[in-house]
């Protein structure tokens, strides 16, 4: 390739090869024809006996010379087989007789590289190709596939089942509430009545009616057992606490005994309206 042609930048030299591992795969021989200006074409598979001109023109004449020589040479010497000291001498006689420029010339021109030629070939040249032309089977997916597969499907479900709560969650509740306003109406025995004004009794002023307001509120929440305790004074005092349930004063209750706070809104009421028993804080 490189010691006979001597391939130059003015000369370069055009190598076609079949497309064997040795010649497509073999990076030192790529790199040695790029070093010595020598480009390397490879033709498609199982086609080199119609697009190679050494298959199209010479292996032909040269193996047909050779079978030649060799029965010459069985003919000449009875008795006798060729061994590996008579095959140099057979085979130099066979390609002196195969190797001319005319062999060259017409392998060139019947593969339609020189002088070029796209029409060469006919349609008659692949019908040979049609009888094995299968679509390509889609490899099967293997088992862990499969399962990888699986596993995004159901984490692409979770996710739009979070989607779907969290948009009903997300729902203006108005409509929510209005359909259930019914469910929340208060009935007439638990409905919260204001407060009747409380008027100052004559000789007391504003601020002693707040600070004896803070003052029975911290007597609520100290209240472990339960149970209100009044000052004797407080007694007469119309700002009074009433049952969260019956509205009834504390003050008008006949033992002053028997009621529990509600938890939630601080209130009071009785043990028996709200359904607790003595032992009970709260409720």
């Amino acid at each position: 390739m490189v010691i006979q042609p001597k391939p130059s930048v003015a000369d370069p030299v055009l190598l076609i090869l079949d497309g064997h591992s040795t010649h497509s795969k073999n990076l030192a021989f790529i790199e040695k024809a790029r070093e010595n200006h020598t480009t390397v074409v490879c033709l498609p598979p199982h086609c080199s006996h119609k697009m190679q001109p050494l298959d199209v023109s010479f292996m032909g004449p040269f193996n047909t010379f050779y079978v030649q020589a060799v029965e010459k040479y069985l003919k000449n010497n009875p008795g006798r087989v060729v061994s590996q000291f008579q095959v140099s001498r057979l085979l130099g006689e066979a390609f002196l007789k195969a190797a001319t420029p005319a062999t060259a010339i017409n392998g060139f021109r019947k593969c339609g590289i020189v002088p070029q030629n796209q029409d060469v070939f006919t349609e008659a040249d692949y019908v040979a190709a049609e009888c094995t032309d299968m679509p390509l089977q889609q490899p099967r997916p293997n088992q862990e596939e499969r399962e990888a597969r699986q596993t995004v499907d159901r984490i692409l479900e979770a996710a739009e089942e979070d989607v779907e709560e969290e948009s009903l969650l997300l729902e203006d509740p108005q409509d929510q509430t209005e359909a259930g306003q019914e469910y929340l109406q208060p009935g007439p025995s638990s409905r919260s009545q204001p407060d009747p004004p409380s008027s100052p009794q004559p000789g007391t002023s504003s601020s002693s009616q707040t600070s004896f307001a803070v003052t029975r509120q911290l007597q609520f929440d100290e209240q472990s057992d339960g149970e209100l305790q009044f000052d004797e004074q407080s007694d007469g005092d119309e700002s009074d606490t009433d049952c969260l349930y019956c509205h009834e004063l504390y003050s008008c209750s006949k033992d002053r005994k028997g009621w529990i706070k509600c938890s939630g809104c601080r209130r009071w009421a009785h043990e028996a309206c709200a359904g607790c028993e003595e032992e009970d804080d709260c409720f």
